[in-house]
């Protein structure tokens, strides 16, 4: 019962703030289609229980797999930290996908993300890190109104371009879902302290906005990783190089 509290207020948070959902889901789809394949799709994250996964995490992990069988991905990056739970949410996506048969050498894990902008970003830098330059992130229609406001937002401030790619209406219908035994083990976090305990709803809000990133620190990482840097920020650092001290 707690778990599942805890889940809805996940998701409550998510909904309140992201406009409803996307509509025209088709559009999107086929947009994506004609700019596919990519190099790296995102899949965000949502809380594990230890005993099952949710329907909605089990719903993205699907459809990212429906994206990579039929040659959209390359690869899938599953996103998510122990946020709400003790087991790190891309860990756990990632086992799962690997029992529905996606190879090892299509699957990234980034474990640090709490929230859907992280997701978003965090996902994006490790495609960049790992040389995937064109990237999209794969998700529900009610998420992806979100993440929609915050890509612009990321492509503005460092050009950090992510493609969106929200469920199509109907998709399940075709899809026979399953659900496999995984040992989630490896994604258990020992010394797991909620992000109920550790920020307030406030601190939730901003972040799930993307208020939260030190861009200027941001943009030296990513200049450390030698990935390139584009939008404001990335004019302005190039500018400051060019007049010197």
């Amino acid at each position: 019962m707690k778990t599942r509290h805890i889940a809805a207020s996940a998701l409550l948070l998510a909904l309140t703030f992201s406009g409803c959902y996307i509509h025209n889901t088709e559009k999107y789809y086929a947009r994506a289609v004609e700019r596919a394949p990519y190099d790296a799709v995102i899949v965000p994250g949502f809380p594990f229980d230890g005993h099952r996964w949710d329907t909605l995490v089990k719903a993205r992990v699907f459809w990212a797999y429906q994206l990579y069988q039929r040659g959209m991905a390359r690869h899938l990056i599953f996103s998510g930290g122990a946020v709400y739970s003790p087991y790190k949410e891309g860990r756990v996506m990632a086992l799962y996908a690997l029992r529905l048969g996606l190879p090892d050498s299509a699957v990234l894990v980034e474990e640090h993300a709490e929230h859907s902008s992280e997701n978003l970003y965090f996902g994006w830098k490790l495609a960049q890190a790992s040389g995937y330059r064109k990237v999209a992130v794969a998700t529900d229609k009610y998420q992806a109104k979100l993440l929609k406001v915050i890509a612009r937002r990321l492509e503005r401030k460092v050009g950090c371009q992510v493609d969106i790619i929200p469920m199509t209406d109907g998709w399940a219908s075709d899809v026979a879902m399953w659900d496999p035994e995984i040992d989630p083990s490896s994604a258990h976090v020992d010394d797991f302290v909620s992000i109920l305990e550790r920020e307030t709803f406030w601190e939730r809000l901003r972040e799930a906005r993307g208020k939260q990133f030190d861009w200027d620190r941001e943009v030296e990482e990513l200049r450390a990783l030698r990935i390139p840097v584009g939008g404001a920020l990335g004019r302005r650092s190039d500018e400051g190089r060019q007049e010197g001290p």
